[in-house]
């Protein structure tokens, strides 16, 4: 049970450090030459419209979601670390789990996003941060799932 949270939580982290620095898509066109990480690239998904065009509220949205992936995984983590000290260690692993399970939805989306993307300002490839961010965030949401189990 403590191994599965160790694995959760350190998946977490990597979750974490793969969403703020590392290249989540690479520019093309006018942006070549530059990399966005996770939140550049939710600040270019809300300001500019790059990646989903006309769809002010699409972008918008997957903004905001891009935006509750770092926050979705430091909760999962706080989950994890104080999981047992709370009355109900189970339903705490399990909601961690649930949260940690947002990355991959949220890289998934932005991944669509990024190959569905109108013009040419960006490369139609998710970025090694996207990747990573969307295996690590699904690891810890098996392991803190896992964790849960008795």
């Amino acid at each position: 049970m403590a191994m599965w949270r160790l694995v959760a939580g350190a998946s977490n982290i990597l979750a974490l450090f793969a969403f703020g620095r590392l290249p989540w898509a690479a520019g093309a066109g006018p942006l070549a030459e530059r990399h966005f990480n996770g939140p550049g690239l939710a600040r270019l998904a809300h300001n500019a419209d790059v990646l989903l065009g006309d769809a002010h509220a699409l972008a918008a949205a997957l903004s905001l979601a891009l935006w509750a992936t770092p926050i979705a995984l430091i909760a999962a983590l706080v989950l994890l670390i104080g999981a047992r000290w709370t009355n109900s260690p189970v339903l705490a692993s399990r909601l961690a789990a649930l949260l940690a399970g947002l990355a991959p939805c949220v890289a998934a989306l932005a991944a669509i996003a990024l190959l569905a993307a109108p013009g040419d300002a960006l490369r139609r490839a998710p970025g090694i941060g996207l990747l990573l961010c969307a295996a690590a965030g699904a690891l810890s949401a098996l392991a803190a799932w896992r964790s849960a189990a008795r």
